[in-house]
């Protein structure tokens, strides 16, 4: 109990004792047995207690980077990121293939670039292709 509580707690006693309310206050009072804490059966602790309990902070630990992929390897910088919605038949497309042979849909449209960039007559069908595709 704080302080502040104890205070209100006699003055509420002086209260009751001058309207007679309290039988006896002139008996020295025995102080009763504080009952157990309460333990929460699932709640997590609280902050305060973590803080209190918590281990003196130290050098940051470097994340674990995840294992290269062999194209990563070849250009290290890949600094963008392209995301494209695709059809339900696009993705079944793309998930059929890699079933097949193994290679991923990132992988299959990087392919599809590198050629693209070096392939005057796929560059030309390609780009035929986007022409027609967003007239629709």
């Amino acid at each position: 109990m704080t302080g502040h509580q104890r205070e209100q707690q006699a003055s509420l006693k002086n209260r009751f004792a001058v309207l007679g309310l309290v039988a006896d206050t002139t008996a020295p009072s025995t102080p009763a047995k504080a009952a157990p804490p309460r333990k929460r059966a699932s709640s997590p602790p609280s902050k305060r207690a973590a803080a209190k309990h918590a281990e003196p902070a130290t050098a940051p630990q470097p994340e674990a980077t995840p294992m290269p992929v062999a194209q990563v390897a070849i250009d290290e910088a890949r600094p963008k990121r392209l995301m494209v919605p695709l059809s339900v038949e696009e993705d079944k497309v793309l998930k059929e293939l890699r079933v097949a042979d193994g290679i991923t849909a990132a992988g299959r449209i990087r392919a599809m670039l590198q050629i693209y960039r070096t392939d005057d007559r796929v560059r030309r069908k390609v780009d035929q292709a986007a022409r027609d595709m967003r007239g629709h």
